[in-house]
């Protein structure tokens, strides 16, 4: 099964164009619902949950990392301490 997915807008939406695992990209940007589609075999969807649990996984830890570094761009004040309060 193909899934919908417009690889290049993606890329330059990403602000990556030349990404080269086309594979693991169109993953990351599948909604995992559409795992359960009846093409795609017991197995297929196995490996596919698995790869997408990972980068799900990374992508988290990349969005709190980003979020993290701006949040200290605006406000250089900011410390692990005031967080915590």
């Amino acid at each position: 099964m193909k899934f919908d997915i417009k690889l290049e807008e993606a890329k330059k939406a990403i602000a990556i164009p030349n990404f080269k695992h086309d594979d693991l990209l169109t993953i990351a940007l599948t909604d995992p619902s559409d795992l359960n589609h009846p093409e795609i075999s017991k197995t297929e969807r196995k490996h596919l949950e698995s790869v997408y649990r990972r980068l799900a996984f990374l992508g988290d830890a990349l969005f709190d990392s980003v979020l993290a570094d701006y949040l200290l761009s605006i406000n250089q004040d900011l410390t692990k301490e005031l967080a915590n309060k």
